[in-house]
């Protein structure tokens, strides 16, 4: 390794070692693994129920909205007279 290549890592290291993300990368090394918790409090599982309720609900609308748009698509199709291209139009000179 160059000396060069080490009198610039020793002040990279020190800026990293000394910012908040190397801190908390010390702090978890430092505490010992703990096994995660199986157990969800009753405040989060009520909130988990809600939002699927919420995103079931969400579902549902979208496709009513698509089922909607298809219907109307239909009908501006329907309705819509075809429009000549530019090419085909007899007009006067």
């Amino acid at each position: 390794m160059q000396i060069w290549m080490l009198f610039m890592l020793i002040p990279l290291a020190a800026i990293v070692l000394g910012s908040p993300l190397g801190q908390a990368l010390a702090a978890r090394i430092r505490a010992p693994a703990q096994p995660p918790n199986e157990e969800l409090p009753a405040k989060t599982e009520d909130r988990i129920r809600i939002l699927e309720g919420e995103v079931d609900r969400l579902g549902r609308e979208v496709e009513d909205l698509a089922e909607q748009n298809r219907f109307l698509t239909g009908l501006v199709e329907e309705t819509t007279p075809e429009i000549p291209a530019r090419g085909d139009l007899d007009l006067p000179r």
